[in-house]
């Protein structure tokens, strides 16, 4: 608090105040050739012993026009980095573009640095609005779909975008792609059911990443899944076909469709995984244990071709719309690791072990051990994990790879001697074949078998 009762709080309320003013008095000045408005803010306030207000300790006006009739900046490129040609001016604009996008800058953060370039002569063609630097598209189609709405990006323009943008080169005349879809539900709020179903892609050749193509909004999953893929589907099949553009003819397929089991039922038009007749490898139709339990690993595996024609009718409930493209249906549709191994089996371990009954269930002391290691290993954690171990005592609230990092590697460790031998090296037995199935050594059919 200074000696008029002014505390540092409202001295930088005067001071942003006065910035303000500044901006505003800048903006209604006319733009003059090689003329620059240079806001001068003072790095301190003092007390004007007149009149009782905070001036600036430097003599000069926080706003200064230079009317000179020589441009302050060169027209050349210094060491500031001032454009001197259209090049420049791209390479600026990409710059700036990939540095928002980098480190998430907001819409309305971007918008006033732009607002600050636009002072200065020299960066007046960057553009005033973060859309426009960002290429963002603010006009697409929604349409009705159950009691949701759908809106569809375009595949085609997106793989073209990606083209230009050498993303993805040609060797040739012509350009054979494959694209991964990946399908899901996405919660967007916890008051209500509200829900995005996005469907988002990736072609195996590019360097982009995955972009999206339609996303769906509603209380619930889409109603209808063929209104739902109409407009997929539709474009798949002219890429299947193959389209030209710049002298290049290119051709498109799916490879695999990712997503969770409520999912690929709903994909795919088949029973649930809890259901009878419900795997989606064999056609084991399971018995009631209460729940659906499957008999046995011998079953005859389903084909693809059974799936077309539907040879198992007690599987199917409808016919999927991606037998239009003849994509394969069992084998270019992989199952979900993330929930079937590192959700279902590992966290139905922990869980077991830690609150499960006897006599499955540790005792209080080996549990207090199991969370003491995991702490420690913690402080020795490399950055490239995305979360650190943590105690089993918060075990409900662990998150997929949190219990793929205590599979593959915290937990053989942690768990040796807490476990009786035969059950270590059951576990030791899923943690060497899951390490087997997520390396390229899965290609090779002796490291399957070895896995198996």
């Amino acid at each position: 608090m200074d000696r008029d009762g002014k505390s540092p709080r409202n001295i930088r309320r005067i001071i942003a105040k006065r910035v303000r003013e500044n901006l505003t008095r800048a903006k209604n000045i006319p733009a003059i050739s090689n003329n620059l408005v240079n806001l001068d803010i003072c790095d301190s306030v003092v007390e004007d012993s007149d009149s009782g207000s905070n001036i600036s300790n430097n003599d000069r006006s926080s706003n200064v026009i230079h009317n000179s009739d020589e441009p302050l900046v060169s027209d050349s490129l210094s060491d500031n980095g001032v454009v001197e040609n259209d090049r420049n001016i791209l390479d600026l604009t990409r710059d700036l573009r990939d540095w928002s996008l980098r480190h998430n800058i907001t819409g309305v953060a971007l918008n006033d640095l732009l607002r600050i370039f636009n002072f200065y002569q020299e960066f007046r063609f960057l553009p005033l609005d973060s859309r426009t630097l960002l290429k963002n598209s603010i006009k697409y189609s929604m349409k009705t779909i159950g009691q949701g709405q759908y809106a569809h990006f375009d595949v085609i323009q997106n793989i073209k975008r990606q083209i230009d943008s050498n993303c993805i080169l040609a060797s040739g005349s012509e350009i054979k792609l494959n694209l991964i879809f990946s399908f899901d539900g996405l919660p967007i709020s916890k008051s209500n059911s509200n829900q995005f179903w996005p469907i988002q892609a990736k072609c195996e050749e590019s360097t982009y990443g995955v972009f999206v193509v339609g996303l769906f909004y509603g209380k619930t999953k889409p109603e209808s899944i063929d209104e739902y893929l109409m407009d997929l589907i539709a474009e798949l099949k002219s890429l299947r076909v193959g389209i030209s553009y710049n002298n290049l003819k290119i051709f498109c397929k799916v490879s695999l469709i990712k997503a969770d089991a409520p999912a690929r039922s709903f994909l795919k038009q088949c029973k649930s995984h809890n259901a009878y007749n419900g795997c989606e490898k064999c056609i084991d139709p399971g018995f009631w244990k209460g729940r659906v339990i499957f008999r046995t690993f011998d079953s005859p595996l389903r084909t693809d071709q059974d799936f077309y024609v539907q040879k198992d009718k007690h599987h199917h409930v409808g016919i999927s719309p991606f037998t239009e493209l003849k994509i394969l249906m069992i084998s270019s549709v992989p199952l979900d690791y993330m929930h079937l191994i590192c959700l279902g089996v590992v966290r139905k371990l922990l869980r077991s072990w830690v609150k499960g009954p006897l006599p499955f269930k540790l005792s209080s002391r080996d549990i207090s051990t199991l969370s003491s290691k995991l702490v420690l290993f913690s402080h020795s954690c490399p950055k490239e994990f995305c979360r650190k171990p943590r105690s089993v005592k918060e075990l409900d609230i662990w998150k997929a790879t949190e219990f793929r990092t205590f599979l593959l590697y915290t937990g053989p460790v942690a768990l040796k001697g807490l476990l009786s031998p035969k059950k270590y090296t059951h576990f030791l037995n899923l943690c060497v074949a899951v390490t087997i199935l997520i390396t390229t050594k899965a290609q090779a059919n002796n490291w399957n078998d070895y896995a198996r």
